[in-house]
């Protein structure tokens, strides 16, 4: 795959989550402004599993900030 097009096929894919539709309106704008600062900063770097692997983490360490928890979260 083009490592280019990870963090397209990424964002893709959180939207259709589950959990991107529990969050908040504001929520969703400040994780797209710390995705917007990592591809600024030159974060996500490396092959296009190593970039998706990164945007996972990413994504992981938002939700657990905004309390995610597997089962029944802002059911």
């Amino acid at each position: 795959m083009n490592k280019e097009l990870a963090v397209n096929k990424f964002v893709d894919m959180i939207q259709a989550s589950w959990t991107w539709k529990r969050l908040t309106m504001d929520e969703k704008k400040r994780f797209m402004k710390l995705l917007d600062l990592a591809i600024e900063r030159r974060e996500i770097q490396g092959t296009y599993e190593q970039r998706f692997s990164t945007l996972h983490l990413m994504y992981d360490a938002f939700l657990q900030g905004c309390q995610y928890e597997p089962m029944g979260w802002r059911e």
